[in-house]
């Protein structure tokens, strides 16, 4: 019994996060991989120290 409300738990909330993660559009994808680049794109510094270290 305790397998089967387990079970319904975890599916609900799978459902659950689909069904929010569906929501976003295109163009906002966009702006947020946009923004997410911007963020890993290395720095000045991070750059400084890939010359040092090779």
């Amino acid at each position: 019994m305790r397998r089967i409300y387990f079970f319904i738990f975890v599916t609900i909330i799978f459902l659950y996060s689909q069904a929010i993660f569906s929501q976003e559009t295109d163009e906002v994808s966009a702006e947020m991989m946009k923004v997410w680049m911007e963020y890993m794109t290395p720095g000045p510094m991070h750059e400084m120290m890939a010359k040092k270290c090779w």
